[in-house]
């Protein structure tokens, strides 16, 4: 049996699938099913090759790197501050509107934050040594999306599948943190990334899950009989909200159905195919209440930031402002962006608790 791992984008909701880890692997390692094959978009991809660092390393270490990472991780580590970027992107905005030739606005928020947060977490050597050959590990697929073409494309160390029905383009490399930026570089949010490495696929990437319509399949087209998904968006029925269907939608309601088309939608679709077609079972841990990262965000919006000392330590009251929401959903939003500890931790206990509920039956 081949054990492939699946996780999912969901920027700082990340920190649930640290805190789903904590309980699945050592709960696989002890059933003969620790994964061998590792797949990730966006920051799911970020969790997937902090992983793979750690894969040499007894099953209660790697799950103690994982979170020692994301009770470190803060704001400041991910988003550039906006008072230090707001004067570029008024210059390229400007230079957009111009008919003359100029800068162009690529995204709101600059990556070098988040780059030099990606040199903390890996190391590369260990990677390389730890995936293929005589490593623990045969597959490490880090997703992001070419910008030229829209198609999804997978970075691979280790053993390189073979490319299916082609919905997915396989490119072997040594990954690096470039490969990691651009799967994380979410459209509009953040600027996208050039790749370089290999010469053959070098080019403009953005976030791997923006045309990953197979997400599953990466993994059993590396070779896993057996699937393991950590999705950090729920997979049940959203229910309604008192009012909702008379009250005009706004950005909030609006970003969160695109969010979810994106991950949601597509996760739901595959795992059903992946069961017809390829008669694979997959064990799925996601939010049981869907709608409880939501929740959480505004409960740690209201007590830490919206006020007067929390808008001088942080960007996110005025991301909050800015959104201008009173739709019930806005935390949802907001938990996409919420680099906070009390939030990260509060994501961990959640994502550990649904975990416990899906081993049940293992």
């Amino acid at each position: 049996m081949t054990t492939g791992l699946t996780l999912t984008g969901g920027g700082a909701r990340g920190a649930y699938q640290a805190g789903a880890l904590v309980e699945l692997l050592p709960a696989l390692d002890a059933a003969g099913r620790r994964p061998s094959i590792l797949s990730g978009a966006s920051v799911g991809a970020l969790n997937a090759t902090a992983l793979a660092a750690a894969a040499h390393l007894p099953v209660d270490e790697q799950v103690a790197a994982l979170t020692s990472v994301w009770a470190q991780v803060r704001e400041r580590d991910v988003l550039e501050p906006f008072v230090r970027r707001a004067p570029q992107v008024l210059l390229r905005y400007a230079s957009e509107l111009s008919p003359f030739p100029g800068p162009r606005l690529r995204g709101l928020v600059g990556t070098a934050p988040l780059r030099a947060t990606i040199a903390r977490w890996v190391d590369w050597d260990q990677v390389e040594a730890n995936v293929g050959d005589d490593g623990p590990l045969d597959t490490l697929l880090v997703m992001a999306t070419a910008v030229a073409t829209g198609r999804a494309t997978a970075f691979v160390a280790g053993a390189v599948p073979d490319e299916g029905e082609r919905r997915v383009r396989y490119v072997p490399t040594r990954l690096g943190a470039d490969h990691l930026v651009a799967s994380a570089s979410i459209p509009l949010l953040f600027e996208a990334t050039h790749v370089e490495d290999p010469p053959e696929a070098a080019g403009w990437y953005s976030d791997g899950s923006t045309r990953l319509s197979r997400p599953v399949s990466p993994v059993i087209d590396a070779g896993a009989d057996d699937v393991v998904v950590v999705s950090t968006t729920g997979l049940g029925e959203v229910p309604d909200h008192t009012g909702a269907r008379e009250a005009e939608p706004d950005l909030a309601d609006v970003g969160v159905n695109v969010l979810e088309a994106l991950v949601r939608d597509v996760l739901i679709d595959d795992l059903d195919r992946c069961h017809r077609q390829h008669d694979v079972d997959c064990l799925v841990v996601a939010p049981e209440d869907p709608l409880a990262l939501g929740d959480l965000a505004r409960q740690v919006m209201d007590d830490r930031h919206r006020h007067p000392t929390g808008a001088l330590r942080s960007d996110l009251p005025l991301i909050d402002w800015a959104l201008g929401s009173e739709s019930p959903r806005q935390g949802e939003l907001l938990s996409y962006l919420l680099f906070d500890p009390d939030f990260v931790a509060g994501a961990m206990e959640l994502g550990a608790a649904d975990a416990r509920r899906a081993l049940e039956g293992l």
